[in-house]
C-alpha cells in the first residue's frame, strides 16, 4: 500500500468514527435523552489516550435563563413591526469564543430574530423545518431582522483546552499521524478533540432545552437552536406559544403493540466485537486500518454497530403533541449538510477511484 493510500483510509476511517457517533448523540438529543448521551461520551473520552480536554467530563452551563430572555426581549424592542417575529435562531458560534475583562475563556451564542417574510414559518410543516435544518444553507440564512450575542458561562474550560490545542504544535487539521513503522493511522488526539466539542454540543442542547420549557411568547414561534460554525452541534427545532394538531406518522408496529424500548447501543460493547471483525473494511483493502490505539479501533467498529442498530428502532404513531416537545422520535444516520463533521473536504469519490485504480494496476 503506498503512503498516500495510507493516508487516505486513516482519513476516512476516522470521518466514518465522526460521522456515526454525531449522527447517534443526533438521536439522544432529538430524544431529550441528554443525560444518557452526557454519560455516554464522557465515558468514551475518558478511556481514551488523551487528556488535553478533560474539562469536557463535566460541564455545566450556568447563565440564568432568565439572562437569555431579557437579550431576546430587547433585541424584539429594537424591531419596527415585532408581530411579524416568526422564528428565533440560537446558534453557539466560533465567533463568539473570547476571553472576558477577567480573562476567562467564554462561549457565546448568536441570538438572531427572523421575520415570518424571509421564510413562511407559521405554515411550514415539521418535515419542512427538518428539510431545512439539515440543508448546508437554510432559506432564512442571514436574513436576520437582529442579531446579538451572549456569552455561557460555564464552559470556560473546556473553551480553554480547545483554544489551546488549535495553537499547539500537537495540532493537526487532518487528524492523522504518521507512525515510526512508517504506516499512517488516525491520531488518538483527533478522536478526544472531536468527542470534547460533542459534549459541548450535548450540554448547549439540554440547557437550551430547558430554556424552552421555561420561556413564553406573544405569538406561536420558532426556536432554531443549532450552531454557525464548524462546532459539530446538531441543529433542531421546537415550536413554541401553541399546541400543534400533527399528522399521524406511519408505524409498521401495530397500534395494540406496548411501546417498545427505545436502545442506542453503547459506544463499544465487547459482545460485538468478533462480529464487527468481520466486516468488510470501510475502504478495499488488503491491510486493517489502522488507528493507533485500541480504543481507536473500538471506537470504530462500535460506531459501525450503532449505524446498523438504529435503523431497527421502529416509529410510533404521533397524533398531538405539545409545542415545546416537537423533538423526539429517534432518526436513521445519515450524513447532514449542516450537521455533519466538515475536517475533511468531501472528495472520497476521487479517493475511492484512485483507490480502485491502483488495486487494479
Amino acid at each position: 500500500m503506498t503512503e498516500a493510500n495510507s493516508k487516505e483510509i486513516a482519513s476516512q476511517n476516522l470521518r466514518a468514527f465522526q460521522e456515526m457517533s454525531y449522527s447517534d448523540a443526533y438521536s439522544l438529543i432529538r430524544q431529550k435523552r441528554f443525560d444518557e448521551a452526557q454519560a455516554k461520551y464522557a465515558g468514551v473520552l475518558q478511556n481514551t489516550e488523551c487528556r488535553l480536554f478533560d474539562a469536557a467530563l463535566n460541564l455545566q452551563i450556568t447563565t440564568p435563563h432568565d439572562d437569555l430572555l431579557e437579550c431576546m426581549s430587547g433585541m424584539a424592542g429594537d424591531v419596527s413591526e415585532p408581530e411579524k417575529i416568526k422564528a428565533v435562531g440560537f446558534d453557539l458560534s466560533a465567533h463568539t469564543i473570547h476571553q472576558n475583562q477577567l480573562g476567562e475563556w467564554q462561549q457565546g451564542i448568536e441570538i438572531s430574530l427572523y421575520s415570518q417574510d424571509v421564510y413562511d414559518f407559521e405554515n411550514a410543516t415539521d418535515d419542512d423545518l427538518t428539510d431545512q435544518c439539515e440543508r448546508p444553507a437554510n432559506d432564512w440564512q442571514g436574513k436576520f431582522l437582529e442579531v446579538e450575542s451572549l456569552g455561557f458561562s460555564g464552559l470556560g474550560d473546556v473553551v480553554s483546552q480547545l483554544e489551546a490545542y488549535k495553537s499547539a504544535d500537537m495540532y493537526n487539521h487532518e487528524g492523522v499521524i504518521e507512525t515510526q513503522q512508517g504506516n499512517v493511522i488516525v491520531d488518538p488526539n483527533a478522536i478526544a478533540h472531536h468527542l470534547a466539542k460533542m459534549l459541548v454540543a450535548i450540554e448547549y442542547h439540554r440547557y437550551m432545552a430547558g430554556f424552552v420549557e421555561e420561556v413564553e411568547v406573544p405569538s406561536q414561534m420558532v426556536f432554531i437552536i443549532g450552531e454557525h460554525d464548524e462546532i459539530e452541534v446538531p441543529i433542531v427545532f421546537y415550536r413554541v406559544g401553541a399546541i400543534q394538531e400533527m399528522e399521524p406518522v406511519i408505524s409498521p408496529v401495530a397500534e395494540s403493540s406496548p411501546e417498545p424500548e427505545v436502545i442506542t447501543p453503547p459506544i463499544y460493547d465487547a459482545s460485538h466485537e468478533e462480529e464487527t471483525s468481520k466486516e468488510e473494511p470501510l475502504v478495499d483493502t488488503n491491510e486493517e486500518p489502522e488507528f493507533g490505539s485500541d480504543i481507536g479501533k473500538k471506537l470504530y467498529e462500535a460506531a459501525k454497530v450503532q449505524s446498523e442498530a438504529s435503523l431497527e428502532v421502529p416509529l410510533r404513531t404521533q397524533k398531538v403533541v405539545t409545542a415545546k416537545s416537537l423533538i423526539g422520535a429517534p432518526i436513521e444516520p445519515k450524513t447532514f449538510g449542516q450537521r455533519s463533521n466538515k475536517i475533511f473536504k468531501d472528495d472520497f469519490d476521487e479517493v475511492k477511484q484512485s483507490l480502485e485504480e491502483a488495486e487494479s494496476g
